[in-house]
């Protein structure tokens, strides 16, 4: 364990304080709480011993400086910061475990949330588990993304399978300076959206969460395989145009969040990082669906090729979207938060083994019914888009 005596003796060497982005701050103020968890397992194979597995664990872990940082608050100041402490031998550990539990409830019943006050943000256990083990690392949303999971991944792998990854360049914390001067020079200039809401069934404020997921079949993989295809377009584009119709048939308003990432404006696709962001999106309910999928394709390329980064982190977006596909190729991500980032979160989560449309809402403001009437439309959409299919096999639509 690293201790908070530990981080300032050994921090008393790097001078550079970094201001945490509006994303981190949030996430740093929700210390300790279900909230901002990104677990994942690895399946170890029974070859591989665990000193070797440990091993390539911690070379990945010293191979990003972003994974070797202290985060803390100023009070003086009134500002969140993180700083730079490199990582070694003595700071670094991996705990063993055996349980009866299978590996995704044990992970699911975990307790051991990470305290960015007191250790690097994020944890490892060996676990065996039914005659298998697993590699369980925890890591804190604060100090990584999808994206940066997915570098941590294939660098992890490289390691252990004897190779050497190329080494990142130096880290100046240069992106999250550029993120924080993009806050300082637009972060509120839309906060008069109109914004999308699911008219909320209950009063409570609370915000524990609840999640909705449904298999997307082969049938209706086909269908966005074709619409895709024939409008020159992203399946992505497919899915959010297909839900944006969805939800403007239950909820008033137009504008939504979408996650982004701000790797589309450096392109540097390689580094680790907290570098997601949020973009609205506004619906055009004079457009057809057809033409709202071409339309967001549309949205989409302006985003990618905007050279100026605009941060909306000072808007609550009710309603977020995402789309995430063939994420990783050997982890599992295993999602475990109890609070919510937003009130209703809609994901469209793409892996080797299935495609699933996932929202998670706020159960003290929304009844299960509500978001899987959305469901339900979502699906009765798509499956009406393969009667447009010439040849194909157009089914009735079937309640999930």
């Amino acid at each position: 364990m690293l201790t908070q005596e530990r981080l300032h003796r050994d921090t008393q060497s790097c001078d550079e304080m970094i201001e945490l982005t509006a994303m981190q701050r949030k996430m740093f103020i929700c210390n300790k709480l279900p909230l901002y968890r990104l677990p994942v397992i690895y399946d170890i194979e029974g070859a591989v011993t665990d000193d070797e597995i440990s091993g390539a664990a911690y070379r990945t872990m010293k191979k990003y400086t972003a994974l070797q940082m202290n985060y803390h608050y100023d009070p003086a100041g009134r500002k969140f910061y993180q700083k730079f402490v490199p990582l070694t031998p003595d700071h670094f550990s991996v705990e063993s475990i055996e349980t009866e539990t299978p590996i995704e409830r044990y992970v699911k019943n975990s307790k051991l949330f990470i305290d960015l006050t007191e250790q690097y943000p994020w944890r490892l256990q060996l676990v065996k588990s039914e005659n298998k083990r697993y590699l369980y690392i925890e890591f804190h949303h604060i100090c990584i993304d999808g994206l940066g999971i997915r570098n941590f991944e294939k660098s992890f792998l490289q390691f252990l399978s004897g190779d050497e990854p190329d080494v990142p360049g130096e880290f100046d914390g240069s992106a999250y300076q550029l993120i924080r001067s993009a806050e300082d020079k637009n972060g509120g200039a839309l906060d008069s959206l109109d914004m999308l809401r699911i008219p909320a069934a209950k009063a409570g404020k609370h915000h524990t969460m609840e999640r909705v997921e449904v298999i997307v079949d082969m049938r209706r993989l086909q269908i966005i395989d074709h619409l895709s295809r024939s409008l020159h377009v992203t399946k992505n584009a497919c899915y959010q145009g297909i839900l944006e119709e969805a939800l403007v048939k239950h909820c008033p308003g137009s504008v939504y969040g979408t996650v982004g990432n701000w790797r589309m404006h450096s392109r540097n696709f390689s580094e680790i990082g907290c570098l997601v962001s949020l973009h609205p999106k506004k619906i055009s309910s004079k457009l057809s669906l057809l033409e709202k999928i071409t339309q967001g394709f549309i949205d989409q390329l302006a985003i990618f090729h905007k050279k100026e980064m605009e941060s909306f982190h000072s808007i609550e977006f009710p309603i977020v979207y995402s789309y995430e596909e063939n994420m990783f190729s050997h982890f599992r991500f295993i999602p475990v938060d109890q609070l919510c980032k937003f009130d209703v979160y809609f994901r469209i989560n793409i892996s080797k083994l299935q495609t699933s449309l996932e929202a998670e809402y706020n159960s003290s403001k929304y009844r299960e019914q509500d978001i899987r009437e959305i469901c339900e439309e979502f699906f009765r959409l798509l499956d009406s888009m393969g009667g447009n299919i010439v040849g194909f096999d157009s089914q009735p639509y079937e309640s999930i």
